[in-house]
């Protein structure tokens, strides 16, 4: 009798792998995460700047309303802004694909962080931080598109893991070793280095 033939797995098997990043994500995946953990830096220092330098950022009584008003304010406008926003960037994405619209929320969300460094006024901050709500509602789909572009729905999770680990990562390293330039030098230098470290997060967006 003739020997059977091997079964033929070109049809049926499994696709490839995607290569990852240091064992943790896709390389591709990787490219979102780095730009917006360097860019969030800038939000998550100014929690801790901006309640004990009020003064420094020009914020005074305005309205009637008293500075702690528009502090609190100023902290939480982003995340009202996202309402709407985050439709806003979904549609981007849709129209112009993900590079023009990720690049360019990255680059923004750099900017936010230079104001936090040299702007001044209630009227600046609040411009600077619903800019941030939008750049970030382009940021965190940018993360959920990819991970379901990268492989299986539990790949998927393992992906969102990484993101916001990582997210809260670069939070964790701005509200100490960012918090402790400003205290040892100025606003101006600690949140200039902070948006320095989000525009190599533009970098790696850029390739």
């Amino acid at each position: 009798h003739d020997a059977p033939s091997p079964p033929a797995h070109s049809q049926d098997a499994a696709p490839a792998r995607p290569r990852l990043a240091f064992g943790l994500a896709p390389w591709n995946m990787v490219a979102i995460v780095l730009p917006t953990t360097a860019t969030i830096m800038g939000d998550s220092l100014l929690y801790v700047v901006l309640p004990v330098t009020v003064a420094g950022f020009g914020i005074h009584e305005t309205w009637g309303l008293s500075p702690a008003f528009w502090v609190g304010f100023a902290l939480s406008i982003n995340r009202f802004i996202r309402l709407g926003s985050n439709a806003v960037a979904a549609a981007a994405y849709r129209r112009f694909g993900f590079r023009a619209p990720f690049v360019s929320a990255t680059l923004l969300g750099a900017a936010t962080t230079l104001a936090y460094a040299f702007g001044s006024g209630l009227i600046v901050l609040l411009l600077a931080r619903a800019l941030w709500g939008v750049c970030y509602s382009f940021l965190r789909l940018a993360a959920y598109l990819g991970a379901l572009e990268s492989g299986s729905e539990r790949m998927r999770g393992r992906l969102l893991g990484f993101f916001n680990a990582s997210s809260r990562l670069g939070s964790f390293v701005a509200v100490t070793a960012g918090a402790a330039l400003v205290a040892a030098t100025d606003r101006a230098v600690g949140f200039a280095v902070v948006a320095g470290v989000g525009l190599l997060g533009l970098a790696v967006a850029l390739k």
